[in-house]
């Protein structure tokens, strides 16, 4: 599966229950877009994610660095706010093994032979499914 990493920060400093619980997987809600174009609200257990702190320049402990195996909408806010925490900033660092540390928004670069290894077996297996 391709992992999805972000780095977060929080309102306030995650509890390492909290942090073990998000681990395991929440229950969130999510809208659910149907081929028809109508949505549906979907609620399920999030599944099992990479949760570590990061170590901020500033030293504060409101940072943390999120891995996951799905991507569904608003994810990673939804089970933060659904034991009491809000998100001030989320940044995606990487997707499928590509990192986007570096790239500014609303700015680009050019792949490496590596990342367009991991780009052209992604649109071979997408053409077998």
């Amino acid at each position: 599966k391709k992992q999805k990493k972000y780095d977060v920060m929080l309102d306030k400093r995650m509890s390492d229950e909290h942090m073990e619980t998000l681990r395991k997987g929440v229950v969130i809600t999510t809208p659910v877009q149907r081929e028809s174009g109508r949505s549906r609200q979907m609620t399920a257990k999030t599944l099992p994610c990479e949760i570590v702190r990061s170590r901020p320049k500033d030293g504060s402990c409101t940072r943390l660095q999120f891995t996951l195996v799905e991507g569904r909408n608003r994810q990673i806010r939804r089970m933060c706010e659904a034991l009491g925490y809000d998100v001030v900033v989320l940044h995606r660092t990487e997707f499928a093994g590509i990192k986007l540390k570096g790239i500014g928004e609303n700015e680009w670069s050019e792949l490496d032979e590596d990342e367009m290894k991991v780009i052209i077996s992604a649109i071979r297996r997408g053409k077998t499914d």
